[in-house]
């Protein structure tokens, strides 16, 4: 599973492992399967976009730091945001 949510991914991963039954345990696995499926078409769709053009870039580079504002007061910014940030507008 190369292109999985990172906030998505440790909880699927959990409860594949440590789940009692088999049912939850195969569920579980076929969600993080779907939902790699669901990322990865997402990226392959967004770099189409960018190859005729760049607008969805600009705007996903200006989401960045309204994301990281947004993210920041709460309990919701993850190491991956916060490094994006700090490289691209610090």
């Amino acid at each position: 599973m190369d292109y999985e949510d990172p906030e998505v991914r440790p909880l699927l991963h959990f409860l594949h492992q440590y789940v009692p039954d088999p049912i939850t345990c195969e569920i579980s696995r076929l969600a993080a399967q779907d939902e790699a499926r669901h990322v990865a078409f997402g990226l392959s769709h967004l770099v189409e976009q960018a190859a005729e053009d760049d607008g969805p870039l600009d705007r996903l580079e200006d989401a960045i730091p309204q994301r990281h504002d947004v993210l920041a007061a709460t309990a919701g910014l993850n190491e991956e945001l916060a490094s994006l940030h700090t490289r691209y507008f610090m």
